[in-house]
């Protein structure tokens, strides 16, 4: 009856501030003599960034390019400040040209897959993730080479595909990231992959790293109730309740919980918990309308139904 729940992460400005952070850090440091007008304009730009005038910066890298329609660097690093402004077609634009100027480059492929990340466009996302692998850049200090292969997990596992985003998620692990996500990655996939023990044993390790996240309590939570090990899941939907009262999401969880017990009155009471919390939670309304088909209150169905439909086309 239900899909995995999945984790939303946003990459797309934490990369890219990442990425900023380093290339911007590295030129202040750098005692390089500036030979040419559009250097001077690069380096102006870097220097607003330092002082938070991003509208500066870009104004800077364009008129740059201007000067120098063959100048990768500022098309890469205008598309870093379009990327952080959230105009994704823009920052692919000067990606792209970047690449059609200088095809060897790995942190601007990397850049660009995060972008096509954030516009879910994920087969391209891979193709360029996969290029900064091929590139192997090990002595790139603005390439983290975990960090590639967690996000192209993600993309894998967009696409459902477990088998691809195991892999890569563990590679990851194995070059040392040590973060929480990239075990909530790899136990989604498992979990996908109806490998119960391995989800339970990854998110564990998740909840280890952050033991403050509710929402990994839900995903063993649910990983526990496909178990039918209801005792584990009451637990885990306990403590995250406990960690975030008004996280929805758990009362959803619980509900999906009853309705496997097909203990449907209360599957329907965390359902329309969860609508209290958020009117505009439209797997809520989704889950209950599903319950009150299966006992028969059609009418009411019917009405979660349209505010199901309502909402996800918004």
């Amino acid at each position: 009856m239900r899909k995995i729940m999945s984790r939303k992460i946003s990459i797309a400005i934490l990369l890219g501030a990442l990425l900023c952070a380093f290339t911007f850090g590295s030129f202040a440091q750098s005692s390089k003599p500036i030979q040419k007008p559009e250097e001077a304009l690069l380096k102006s730009g870097y220097e607003a960034v330092l002082n938070n005038n991003n509208d500066k910066a870009i104004a800077d890298f364009s008129k740059a390019i201007q000067m120098n329609p063959q100048y990768a660097d500022a098309y890469y690093n205008r598309g870093l400040l379009y990327f952080i402004k959230q105009d994704t077609d823009k920052a692919l634009a000067d990606y792209s040209k970047a690449i059609q100027i200088n095809p060897k480059v790995a942190q601007v492929y990397n850049s660009r897959g995060m972008a096509y990340q954030a516009k879910k466009d994920y087969d391209k996302a891979i193709a360029d993730f996969s290029k900064v692998v091929e590139l192997n850049p090990k002595d790139d200090p603005l390439v983290q080479n975990e960090m590639v292969y967690f996000y192209r997990g993600l993309a894998y596992q967009a696409k459902q595909d477990n088998d691809k985003a195991i892999a890569d998620f563990s590679k990851a692990i194995q070059l040392g990231f040590q973060y929480g996500n990239v075990y909530v990655g790899r136990g989604l996939a498992y979990q996908g992959k109806k490998d119960y023990d391995k989800a339970i044993a990854d998110f564990s390790k998740a909840i280890e790293l952050n033991p403050k996240d509710a929402e990994v309590y839900i995903f063993r939570e649910l990983a526990y109730t496909d178990m039918k090990d209801y005792d584990k899941a009451t637990a885990d939907y306990s403590k995250a309740i406990e960690i975030n009262p008004q996280y929805g999401n758990a009362y959803i969880a619980r509900g999906l919980a009853y309705d496997e017990k097909k203990d449907y009155d209360k599957a329907i009471a965390y359902y329309s918990k969860a609508i209290q919390l958020n009117p505009k939670d439209a797997n809520a309304y989704y889950y209950r309308s599903k319950t009150y088909r299966a006992i028969g209150k059609n009418d009411l169905a019917d009405a979660d139904e349209k505010n199901f439909f309502v909402l996800i086309r918004k």
